[in-house]
């Protein structure tokens, strides 16, 4: 296969259901020319639910998709297969693999001093790969893991656009210390309810606050690892095909959103 061709491949992103699509968007607008195959397993989301096991299991099922698809590179866009199963993707498969971790470094350039309150699963929380990330920051007692266990959940099953999620994360908000000044999401479900985490960190908090995610951070990875290789599309209108465990139109309707989205 020739070089253009290998550069013309897709690359491949998957999540646990439709939170990843919210990468997807931002990838696609940020690289224009690439095509992107996207794989969202929502048939078994949430995976931040599930043992660590299963979480393997199924990030390994997801990771096989896109490769016998035959990607050039695939995003893990999701912070609970990243911290739990990335290892083994790794292991198992020679071609770039870009993953997620929760945005805490950035979110200290916001904070002085008060708290960071990290939102997200309660998979990821407990991974030796977050506790790693916590040993390498500045202050980690600064942080405040707050493991929002049915947010994603309530995400899969539509409630973006209401005040479910926001009486949601408003009650969790109100069991934590009221000195937060950094809100992060770690998990890419949370974006879609962006808006609500913002008016409940204003109704418990009393201002608005910083919200930061990582999801440009893993952008970037992914563009700067396929310039190291020689492997970007600089060519070409880029396309994006969405595959679905479960419910195919429910991810079109996602991608639909994620595209409205502020970064």
């Amino acid at each position: 296969m020739s070089e253009i061709d290998i550069k013309k491949k897709p690359i491949g992103v998957f999540d646990s259901g439709v939170g990843g699509i919210s990468v997807l968007a931002l990838a696609k607008k940020m690289m224009p020319n690439e095509n992107f195959v996207y794989y969202g397993d929502d048939k078994n989301a949430p995976y931040g639910n599930r043992s660590d096991d299963e979480i393997r299991r199924l990030s390994l099922d997801c990771a096989k998709f896109l490769v016998d698809i035959d990607v050039k590179a695939f995003v893990v866009a999701c912070n609970t297969a990243t911290t739990t199963a990335v290892v083994d993707i790794r292991n198992k498969y020679s071609l770039p693999v870009i993953s997620m971790e929760p945005a805490i470094k950035p979110a200290f350039n916001f904070v002085k001093d008060g708290k960071i309150i990290v939102l997200a699963t309660e998979a990821t929380l407990k991974q030796k790969k977050y506790l790693n990330l916590k040993e390498k920051m500045p202050d980690k007692s600064k942080l405040i893991d707050a493991p929002l266990r049915d947010l994603a959940e309530l995400v899969e099953q539509g409630h973006y656009d209401d005040d479910v999620a926001f009486e949601y994360v408003k009650s969790n908000f109100e069991k934590y210390s009221k000195d937060v000044e950094v809100i992060v999401l770690g998990c890419t479900h949370f974006l879609f309810v962006k808006d609500a985490i913002r008016r409940a960190g204003i109704a418990v908090y009393g201002k608005e606050l910083p919200i930061i995610d990582g999801n440009k951070g893993t952008v970037n990875q992914l563009i700067r690892v396929l310039e190291a290789r020689d492997l970007i599309n600089e060519n070409g209108e880029g396309s994006v095909e969405l595959y679905s465990s479960g419910d195919i139109d429910m991810l079109k309707k996602f991608y639909e959103i994620a595209k409205t989205i502020e970064y």
